[in-house]
């Protein structure tokens, strides 16, 4: 993905962690912004879902009080969206569709990387 948001942040090679919500109108995941994130490697993942080919990528929504932007993301398996807020109440990083489909073989694939692990729900 070439037009990946990028942050001061440095790239890590830490598990970073993220929590999985499915609900009835879809389902949505959720990476917290104290997190090792690396973008790219999120994205090398979803892509090497098999099958999957990223066919557009455009910017729905972008401020800067706070600072967000929104994508939607069209595949060959399906439509989700991808959301970086950077500031605010919910800084972080959210993956969600109401596909539940495309959400179950993202996060299948996240638990199955090195590169992430699911938070452990109480």
């Amino acid at each position: 993905m070439n037009e990946s948001i990028k942050d001061d942040r440095a790239k890590s090679t830490s598990s970073c962690e993220f929590s999985y919500y499915p609900h009835e109108h879809g389902a949505s995941i959720s990476i917290g912004i104290d997190e090792p994130f690396d973008e790219d490697i999120l994205f090398s993942e979803i892509t090497a879902i098999p099958n999957l080919v990223v066919k557009d990528r455009k910017i729905t929504h972008q401020s800067f009080g706070p600072a967000e932007t929104w994508y939607e993301i069209t595949t060959s398996l399906g439509t989700f969206g991808y959301e970086v807020v950077l500031e605010g109440l919910e800084e972080g990083f959210s993956i969600y569709s109401a596909d539940k489909q495309i959400m179950e073989l993202i996060v299948g694939r996240l638990r199955q990387s090195p590169h992430f692990h699911e938070r452990m729900k109480n």
